[in-house]
């Protein structure tokens, strides 16, 4: 009995001292400080666990997340916060001190953040930003072809290393959602 409290004992202290997250509370407000690469969490394995319990998976409806690829900024999308549809939150991580800091991008949201392969453009359906010295750029709108006709929406657009886009559409009256791609040659975009 006593043999199996103290590795019970154990096993407790090591897992509290495997959860990387500092949650100590900063000066001026109540948001915890969290330390460490992959916003203070253990990396996933095999067995699904919510991301960030507290931090991004709350009780409210997060969605449409992502990491920018060196995994230095973490973006997501949370609705159902008071006097809000929808927010767009970014956690951006402190090399120096080693901390991540949340910030609001934009409320409403305003689409599903997928980040290209050199880290340079956030695509959010048919609208990107672009990185900046200062952060990200306002809101732009792709240029056709790529979107050729005005009553094709694309709802999740990625891009490879070589400039291609893939994307999925949604047009008024039809329940397919093909997954249609445009390459990018010699500097232009051919059609979906």
């Amino acid at each position: 009995m006593e043999k199996t409290f103290i590795t019970l004992l154990i096993a407790g202290i090591l897992s509290l001292q495997s959860c990387d997250a500092k949650k100590q509370k900063t000066k001026d407000n109540n948001i915890p400080t969290i330390k460490n690469p992959y916003l203070g969490q253990k990396p996933p394995g095999l067995r699904p666990l919510p991301f960030a319990p507290g931090l991004v998976s709350t009780d409210l409806y997060e969605v449409n997340s992502a990491f920018t690829p060196d995994m230095k900024a973490f973006y997501f999308i949370r609705r159902g916060e008071e006097n809000k549809k929808s927010a767009f939150y970014e956690y951006k991580y402190n090399e120096i001190n080693g901390e991540w800091k949340k910030s609001e991008i934009a409320s409403p949201w305003i689409g599903r953040p997928v980040i290209a392969p050199d880290g340079q453009t956030m695509h959010l359906g048919d609208n990107y930003l672009k990185r900046t010295e200062a952060g990200w750029s306002e809101l732009q709108k792709l240029e056709p072809p790529t979107v050729s006709n005005d009553s094709m929406y694309i709802m999740r657009l990625s891009s490879s290393s070589n400039g291609t886009y893939y994307f999925d559409t949604y047009k008024e009256n039809d329940s397919t959602f093909p997954i249609r791609y445009s390459r990018l040659i010699n500097g232009k975009y051919e059609e979906p």
